[in-house]
C-alpha cells in the first residue's frame, strides 16, 4: 500500500481526473497501490457505486486459493484500507489525508468537493467510472438478483432454474450498457446462495 508522505497525491488525483494519467496501470493505482485487492479497492471507491460490503465480496472472490480468508475478514481490509485513505496510519504507512464518505445508502466515495479537487468538466469523473467498469467489469448484486428473478418469476410462474436467472442478469446489465466481469456468473452463483442463506435467516 502507498506510503501518503511521499508524493502529492492530491495533485496525482487531479490529474487522473483530468485524463492525465491512468487510475490503473500495470497493477498498481494513481496511489501507488500494488496488489489485485488494494487498487480494486482504490477504483471501486472512486467509482462512487459500492458499499464496504461490495467491495469485500469483490476482493474475496480474488483471494489466492491457498490463503482464502472469511468475508468478515475482507470487510476488515476494506475498512483499513479506507481508514488508510483518510487519517489513519496503517503499520508503518503514512495516510493520504483524503475525505472519504460513506453516504446513508452505504455507498463509499471520494469527497472531492471536500478536498477541493475539481472536475473539469461535468461528464470526467462519469467517464472515468466507464473506464473503470470496462477494465474490472460489472458484478450483480442482490438487487440486480431480486430483480431477475422477479422476471423469470413472472415469466414461467414458478421457481426459475438458476441458469434463467442468470441469462436474465446478464440481459439486464447489457440493456443498461454494463460489461460483465469475465467470471460473473460463477461469482454471482455463488453470491445467490450467500443472499438466499441470508432471506433463510430472516424467516
Amino acid at each position: 500500500m502507498g506510503d501518503g508522505r511521499k508524493e502529492d497525491y492530491f495533485k496525482r488525483t487531479q490529474d487522473m481526473l483530468k485524463g492525465l494519467i491512468p487510475a490503473i496501470v500495470d497493477g498498481q493505482s494513481w496511489l501507488d497501490h500494488k496488489g489485485e485487492q488494494a487498487w480494486r479497492i482504490d477504483e471501486m471507491i472512486l467509482a462512487g457505486k459500492y458499499t464496504i460490503k461490495d467491495i469485500a465480496r469483490v476482493i474475496y472472490d480474488i483471494q489466492p486459493s491457498d490463503r482464502i480468508k472469511p468475508l468478515k475478514i475482507m470487510i476488515q481490509r476494506v475498512n483499513k484500507h479506507k481508514d488508510h485513505l483518510t487519517d489513519k496510519f496503517n503499520v508503518n504507512m503514512a495516510p493520504h489525508r483524503f475525505q472519504v464518505k460513506v453516504g446513508p445508502d452505504g455507498i463509499v466515495r471520494f469527497d472531492f468537493t471536500a478536498m477541493k479537487l475539481s472536475i473539469d468538466n461535468q461528464s470526467a469523473l462519469q467517464e472515468k467510472n466507464k473506464d473503470i467498469q470496462q477494465h474490472s467489469g460489472y458484478l450483480p448484486n442482490r438487487s440486480d438478483f431480486k430483480k431477475a428473478y422477479k422476471s423469470i418469476v413472472g415469466e414461467m410462474g414458478k421457481k426459475g432454474a438458476i441458469d434463467d436467472v442468470l441469462d436474465q442478469m446478464q440481459r439486464d446489465a447489457e440493456k443498461d450498457g454494463k460489461t460483465m466481469k469475465p467470471n460473473w456468473r460463477m461469482i454471482t452463483e455463488a453470491n445467490i446462495r450467500i443472499w438466499e442463506s441470508d432471506e433463510d435467516d430472516k424467516k
